[in-house]
């Protein structure tokens, strides 16, 4: 379950240890170790990385299987309890209720059509 508006709260349940998610690093790492020999290959040709050179070729589909296995084996070994949410979250921004959310919505949008209706009669 998702509580959106704790996404867009930089204190809320969803802020990690200062900003950032060590499991996404852990992933990152676990990804791009083993990719490098590809990266220095591209980047120079003489320089020999023996049969990695074959291995190069599949680098975006190795990080991409990678970084998701770690990357979720280690949310749900050792998941961030703050940010598990019994039920979906919506409708509340700094106190506001859905209505009220739509109510303003809808004044943007009639805002936004007037200016772009005076332009074209201009």
């Amino acid at each position: 379950m998702l509580d959106v508006p704790a996404l867009y709260d930089p204190q809320g349940r969803y802020a990690y240890s200062y900003g950032t998610n060590w499991r996404a690093i852990v992933a990152l790492v676990a990804a791009l170790g083993p990719t490098l020999p590809g990266l220095i290959h591209a980047v120079n040709p003489k320089i020999d990385i023996g049969g990695a050179e074959y291995i190069a070729d599949s680098n975006w589909y190795y990080g991409i299987v990678i970084s998701s296995i770690v990357y979720s084996a280690l949310s749900l070994i050792l998941p961030v309890e703050e940010s598990l949410v019994p039920s979906m979250v919506t409708g509340v921004i700094e106190g506001m209720v859905t209505g009220e959310i739509a109510t303003l919505e809808k004044s943007a949008r009639e805002k936004e059509l007037a200016i772009i209706t005076a332009r074209i009669e201009d």
